[in-house]
């Protein structure tokens, strides 16, 4: 029998409740008719690291890392705030929006996961850990004239949610692409401070 190959990463889920607030922004930012293929909200998430293809067999050994990543991290709150784009707002191509709260508790995370992951054979990304929650990606062969609107809509939204958000599991999710889209699956879900709810 083949093994498998999943395409994986470890993430934060982001509460239902906010799925709303995200999805005001992509209608406010122009919906169906901006260069952008949105991101369904109820998928929201805060990537800690991205695995790529990896054995289904490999499954368990990536969270009995995590879990060792999160034993010593205790739950801790953030709340949506402000938002951006990846490089940079005059040549957007990726649309998310921001957070705030106990933002050095989720960067102790983020480096825990990955040292907890590097024996086993990920190495971290050269790019500096940005926590965010993807709304869209801009579309290949969108127009310079649209994209360059689309940055400056987001440049001029003012975007901040109340409801803060505790943050207690890390998940290791399975992303399935589909012509409509990304699909997320929990593979197994670890506690902060310790434990693990297998998905």
């Amino acid at each position: 029998m083949l093994d498998q190959t999943l395409r994986l990463f470890i993430a934060i889920n982001a509460p239902d409740t906010l799925a709303a607030y995200l999805a005001d922004e992509q209608r406010a930012l122009g919906g169906r008719q901006a260069p952008v293929k949105w991101i369904d909200p109820a998928g929201a998430h805060i990537t800690l690291q991205f695995l790529g293809a990896v054995s289904a067999q490999h499954s368990a050994a990536l969270l009995t890392a995590i879990e060792a990543a999160a034993q010593d991290i205790q739950p801790f709150t953030l709340r949506l705030k402000g938002l951006g784009a990846f490089p940079n707002l005059r040549r957007p191509r990726v649309i998310w929006a921001g957070v705030e709260g106990e933002i050095s508790t989720l960067e102790a995370l983020q480096r825990r996961v990955v040292q907890q992951t590097a024996p086993l054979g990920f190495a971290p990304e050269e790019r500096p850990f940005r926590p965010h929650i993807t709304l869209g990606r801009v579309r290949e062969g969108a127009s310079p004239a649209a994209v360059e609107r689309l940055g400056r809509a987001v440049a001029e939204r003012t975007f901040s949610v109340r409801e803060i958000w505790r943050v207690e599991h890390v998940s290791l999710m399975r992303s399935e692409l589909h012509p409509s889209g990304a699909r997320y699956t929990a593979l197994g879900q670890i506690v902060l401070g310790g434990g693990y709810t297998a998905s």
